[in-house]
């Protein structure tokens, strides 16, 4: 949900965001937080959200229990 609302090199604050996706900012905070902390968000100079990416290709090694 936040990737739709900031998109690509639109930078943005989190109030902003909050506000755009009728959520708690704390709620919102949180998420953003969490994903500078993984690299998929940048801050600017200004304190503004942006996504660096014009796309992101994720895969993983974990196996549901019992598949094959």
């Amino acid at each position: 949900m936040l990737g739709r609302c900031l998109p690509l090199h639109c930078h943005s604050r989190i109030n902003a965001l909050a506000e755009k996706l009728h959520r708690q900012y704390r709620n919102v905070f949180d998420d953003v937080k969490t994903l500078e902390r993984l690299g998929l968000v940048e801050k600017d100079e200004e304190s503004r959200y942006f996504v660096p990416w014009d796309e992101i290709d994720a895969t993983s090694g974990w196996r549901r229990e019992g598949s094959m």
